[in-house]
């Protein structure tokens, strides 16, 4: 194999894993840009790695054909071991928050890149780039499908400003459950050093529910700052 054959085989495999990962991290997912990158390389390095450990074999069974019987190698035994592996890093991008799971998307993607990475490092550029490029259309087309789904079923993302009290996002809760909307996903984005916080709220809320009313109901609760949608009610 070529010094140019590697290097085109990684790049291929760089490229494609950096494609994935700009959209997980656009989302501001766990795992995005950088390391889909790695893992995608280092997945394609790894197939590079056993080629390379196949035609040494190769080459010593030719020069002492006496080796064929102690040199033995499977062809994917270092492959199942990267499929394997990296479920350790994608259960680091899996975190439940107050019942909620989130990453599972990040952790499939960062599996698919794996996969990909070992096509295009066995040389198997078709299955590589495919895999790829199909991944893209889940993650890019049918995402923006989900959302004009949402759309029409009332699904809005709210933001909200608040103390960082439990009791504080207890009471939100409660209000949510009297007006009727039903919390498909809760978000904690990030707590100052004064103890406030920020976190972002998928509702399941009836479309033709009054925005204006909906977000001074949020604001009456004590210890809440400021509440803004930022996803949803592109009807109103």
């Amino acid at each position: 194999m070529t010094t140019l054959t590697v290097l085109t085989r990684l790049s291929i495999a760089l490229i494609l894993g950096g494609a994935i990962g700009y959209e997980r991290e656009y989302r501001n997912r766990p795992a995005g840009f950088r390391t889909h990158m790695l893992v995608s390389l280092g997945a394609a390095s790894v197939s590079l790695l056993q080629i390379s450990m196949l035609e040494e074999a190769g080459r010593l069974i030719a020069q002492n054909p006496a080796l064929a019987e102690a040199v033995k190698l499977d062809v994917g035994r270092l492959g199942a071991a990267v499929i394997s592996g990296i479920g350790f890093l994608g259960a680091g991008t899996i975190f439940l928050t107050r019942n909620y799971i989130k990453g599972l998307t990040t952790a499939a993607s960062l599996w698919l890149v794996a996969v990909s990475g070992l096509s295009v490092g066995m040389g198997y550029y078709a299955v590589g780039i495919g895999t790829s490029l199909l991944a893209l259309t889940v993650l890019l087309a049918l995402g923006r499908l989900q959302e004009v789904m949402f759309k029409k079923t009332g699904v809005i993302t709210i933001e909200i400003s608040y103390d960082g009290n439990q009791s504080t996002l207890a009471a939100i809760e409660a209000y949510l459950s009297r007006i009727g909307a039903k919390v498909l996903d809760l978000e904690h984005l990030e707590s100052g050093k004064d103890g406030n916080g920020i976190c972002l709220f998928t509702l399941d809320l009836r479309s033709s529910a009054d925005k204006e009313t909906f977000i001074k109901g949020i604001l009456e609760n004590k210890g809440v700052f400021s509440s803004r949608i930022i996803k949803g009610y592109e009807s109103q």
